[in-house]
């Protein structure tokens, strides 16, 4: 990840909070197998230094900070996803 403009490597391991009582993640869902996005979560908990602390963050700052490049939000609340990738 990049932090202040300089590339960090962040350390993680592969256990996640679930839901007490299942195997089901309390924050994000895989898709089939895929876990991915729970490692990226994991480490952007891990910076902002608990899961509680990331809650409501926009997504365009950590995908600032995953890829070092600008990133920008552009919200929508009825626009069908079909006519934003035209």
């Amino acid at each position: 990840m990049y932090l202040n403009g300089e590339n960090v490597d962040i350390t993680i391991d592969d256990c996640f909070p679930c839901y007490a009582g299942t195997c089901k993640p309390a924050f994000a869902k895989p898709c089939g197998t895929e876990i991915w996005v729970m490692l990226i979560e994991k480490a952007w908990a891990k910076i902002n230094r608990s899961y509680k602390n990331i809650i409501n963050n926009s997504p365009g700052y950590p995908v600032r900070v995953l890829t070092g490049a600008p990133s920008e939000c552009i919200f929508h609340n009825d626009t069908k996803s079909d006519d934003l990738w035209m």
